[in-house]
């Protein structure tokens, strides 16, 4: 629950980022959010492991996932064809 918590923060830090600093682009702000979401999940692991004396194997599998889909995404999203599917997607909205 706290990874998943973790995840669905990361767009609210993001916008917290912008407030902050507009300047920034886009991606640096989501970037930026990726990695305090990171940062996070690292302080639960490190908490879990000193409360306990080892991190739950729930924190591990679970931030490795998260970690290989942010690892995913930032490989894909300047690819011309998902920043084509991404505008077509976008063009459904409107």
């Amino acid at each position: 629950m706290m990874l998943a918590s973790f995840v669905v923060l990361t767009p609210a830090l993001a916008r917290i980022i912008q407030m902050i600093d507009a300047s920034l682009s886009r991606l640096a702000r989501n970037d930026l959010a990726g990695l305090a979401s990171d940062a996070l999940i690292l302080v639960a692991i490190a908490h879990d492991a000193r409360t306990r004396g080892k991190p739950h194997p729930a924190y591990l599998v679970g931030g490795a996932c998260i970690l290989l889909v942010q690892m995913a995404t930032l490989s894909v999203r300047s690819a011309a064809v998902w920043i084509g599917f991404t505008n077509w997607l976008a063009s459904l909205a409107a």
